[in-house]
């Protein structure tokens, strides 16, 4: 069988920005495609290893038109084709900016003075033009570097023909499906790898086969790089009294060997400071040459005390920065105020509250006062520390002068409850410089109600067949109405009842031997109520007469019983 090469492709790639592309050979039976990489993942399975199979080295033959396969690879091309790979828009072939490596000596002395390295690789299949059904016949795929860079993670793949049965191949192939593929790794200048191949035909007809390389390169240039850099420094007092300016300078350096390019500062104020611009501040200041300094100085008021805080950042071009901050203490005296005091109160009884003011800041409160108001429910009775009242305004006032840092004073006044109700007692502590501080202690004033219950025998001793009378007399004798007064009384054996008059004209009615009075609703402070029962007395001895009390105001009834002596007359009794 007479052998013949039929072509070699020679293709020239950029770098790896073009492995994403495929390229098709018009009339070609050989296609390269030039893919992303990293390469594909290798494939879990491999064909078998290639079996010796004597063949005689061939040039591929025309391939087929079967339309299964005419999609994969086009028809054979004429000898010496080649294909021009035209990198993307602003790359150059052969060209790897910020490596920062030095350009090969070899191209400045093969005339490539600028280092610029072109990669470069023929793939070409090599093998018989005819083969004969079912009988196996072995192919070569033979990859070169023709170029003088080193090419790195060299693949090749290839699309196995539906019609066609691969036995082997050496070195052994991964597969993917109906995909082979070979990885290579490097490939120096002129170096070149042959893929031995075994296939037996299974059908009658024309097939192609497909191959496809992707390979990546790098070319270096030799830079000189300049880092510009930031350093942001605010500095600014420790301390400012309360109300005085506080000046914050902000200092930007460039400590690199570059110019920082639209250097802008930002600073930001706390809540407790003022700026007649704002809290949010910019200074614009041009360019910084290498090593150059530039200040600017914020002066804002101080508004609130405490810790107060001037954040600061500088930027650049080419995403510089530098942050840094300056913190001071804004002095200022700090009062607080407590009142204590009972929380209930009864009519006519007396309370004591004492108001303790503190200085919880930092710096002297000066001119202190403490000022009480009275509430309606209660009258002044005397003060404590040199009070002294406003009976107009019903205030008491307190002059303290000045008090130290965490240091106190204590002032106390005595009131005298006279209203029913919630009260509220609301004192104010102030100092120079605006300083205020408010507290208050809320009092409940009850009335209390004391029910004062008598029970008397109007005539004692009683004789047998006369009249005898008891007077039930219920008194409030404390400060709060009260409700719901129900009286009951039980009678004696040896007493008769004859009737009884309730307070108020109440109605009564007897139950057996308990004679029950109708509920009194109310019973004012300070008043009284009136019960009366006539009885008569049937028999001679020591009696026993029993009342009791029922109120809202208590928790179990009030007995009491009263004793009265019955007699016979012994005048009638026959002279001897």
């Amino acid at each position: 069988m007479n052998k013949k090469r039929v072509f070699i492709v020679g293709v020239t790639l950029g770098i790896g920005f073009l492995v994403a592309c495929g390229f098709v050979l018009g009339q070609s039976s050989v296609r390269v495609v030039q893919e992303s990489t990293p390469p594909a993942p290798k494939p879990t399975q491999t064909p078998d290893a290639l079996p010796p199979v004597q063949q005689p080295a061939a040039v591929v033959g025309t391939p087929a038109t079967d339309q299964k396969t005419a999609n994969l690879v086009p028809e054979a091309p004429t000898p010496n084709d080649k294909i021009n790979v035209v990198p993307p828009a602003g790359v150059q072939l052969g060209a790897t900016p910020q490596t920062g490596e030095p350009v090969a000596e070899a191209s400045v002395q093969n005339g490539n003075p600028t280092g610029r390295q072109e990669p470069a690789v023929s793939l070409e299949w090599v093998g018989p033009p005819t083969v004969k059904l079912g009988q196996p016949t072995r192919f070569q795929i033979v990859l070169k570097n023709v170029s003088s860079a080193l090419l790195h993670n060299a693949t090749v793949r290839s699309r196995v023909p539906p019609s066609v049965t691969l036995k082997g191949s050496e070195p052994k192939a991964a597969m993917d499906g109906d995909m082979l593929s070979w990885e290579l790794g490097e490939l120096g200048p002129q170096q070149e790898r042959r893929i031995d191949l075994i296939i037996v035909p299974d059908s009658k007809g024309r097939c192609s086969c497909t191959a496809v390389v992707t390979f990546s390169s790098s070319s270096s240039v030799q830079l000189q790089v300049q880092e510009p850099k930031l350093l942001l420094k605010a500095t600014g007092p420790d301390k400012v009294l309360l109300g005085d300016p506080g000046t914050t300078s902000l200092t930007v350096t460039n400590p690199g060997d570059g110019t920082a390019e639209h250097v802008r500062v930002k600073a930001l104020l706390s809540e407790g400071l003022e700026h007649s611009r704002g809290r949010d501040i910019d200074f614009d200041l041009g360019n910084l040459g290498p090593n150059e300094s530039r200040s600017v100085e914020v002066v804002c008021q101080t508004k609130v005390a405490g810790e107060q805080k001037v954040d600061a950042v500088a930027t650049a071009e080419g995403n510089l920065s530098s942050r840094d901050s300056a913190i001071f203490a804004v002095m200022q005296p700090k009062l607080e105020l407590a009142v204590n005091g009972p929380g209930l109160r009864y009519l006519e009884r007396q309370g004591t509250y004492s108001f303790r003011v503190t200085n919880t800041g930092n710096a002297p409160a000066s001119n202190v006062t403490v000022t009480e108001q009275i509430p309606q429910g209660f009258k002044f009775v005397s003060a404590s520390g040199g009070g002294r009242q406003d009976f107009t305004t019903r205030t008491v006032c307190w002059f303290l002068g000045d008090v130290p840092p965490n240091q106190s004073r204590e002032v106390s006044l005595q009131v005298l409850a006279v209203n029913i109700g919630e009260f509220k007692h609301i004192a104010t502590a102030r100092a120079a410089r605006g300083l205020e501080a408010a507290a208050e202690a809320e009092t409940r004033v009850e009335g209390l109600s004391a029910l004062q219950f008598e029970l008397i025998d109007l005539e004692d001793p009683v004789e047998v067949g006369a009249n005898c009378r008891y007077e039930i007399r219920v008194t409030n004798t404390g400060s709060k109405t009260e409700t719901n007064i129900q009286v009951s009384c039980t009678m004696p054996d040896k007493l008769e009842f004859w009737g009884a008059q309730g307070a108020g004209n109440s109605h009564h009615r007897i139950e057996g031997k308990e004679i029950v009075f109708e509920s009194l609703p109310k019973l004012p402070p300070r008043a009284d109520a009136v019960y009366r029962i006539q009885c008569k007395a049937v028999a001679p001895g020591d009696i026993r007469f029993k009342a009791r009390i029922k109120a809202d105001s208590l928790e179990e009834p009030v007995n009491k019983e009263e004793s009265t002596r019955v007699y016979a007359d012994q005048a009638n009794k026959p002279n001897k």
